[in-house]
């Protein structure tokens, strides 16, 4: 049985469980590469290049358009995978996998352009808005339950 067949065929719970830890991982792959760029930054500070308004702007303005246009695509994924008054389990990965990654490659970019020369502080404000949108988009499941279904999973509500 291929990866793709084992998704398709998960329960909600094993999909959530799944989902959860992608979400734990890419959270952490953030953290750890801005804290490898921090550490390349201190101990070796970049040369001002004098074109830091483009090391900010660009992933500033890739912020906004990732969290718009990843929240657009994970909508989309999540309605291609509407059944029964709720989303699947493969589309409620699938969608939030795109939006996670979309997010966690902003917030890749602002760590690299640190080292090249951003300046330190936009540019974590900048990976801190990302995080804390990966952040607030923990997997609690919701789309893939019915709205009249009193359920909890774990210790969050879903």
């Amino acid at each position: 049985m291929s990866h793709h067949d084992r998704l398709a065929n998960q329960t909600p719970e094993q999909a959530l469980a799944t989902a959860r830890i992608v979400w734990a991982a890419l959270l952490l792959g953030v953290l750890t590469v801005t804290g490898i760029m921090i550490a390349m930054t201190l101990q070796s500070p970049p040369q001002p290049t004098g074109i830091d308004w483009f090391f900010i702007g660009l992933p500033a303005a890739l912020l906004v358009m990732a969290a718009g246009i990843g929240h657009v695509v994970r909508q989309q994924v999540y309605k291609a995978g509407w059944v029964n008054h709720v989303v699947n389990p493969k589309a409620y990965v699938t969608g939030l996998i795109i939006y996670l990654a979309a997010l966690e490659g902003v917030c890749v970019i602002a760590a690299i352009f640190m080292v090249i020369g951003a300046p330190m502080i936009p540019s974590l404000l900048i990976i801190g808005v990302g995080l804390a949108l990966m952040a607030i988009n923990f997997p609690n499941g919701k789309p893939m339950f019915p709205p009249d279904r009193d359920r909890r999973i774990g210790n969050f509500d879903a």
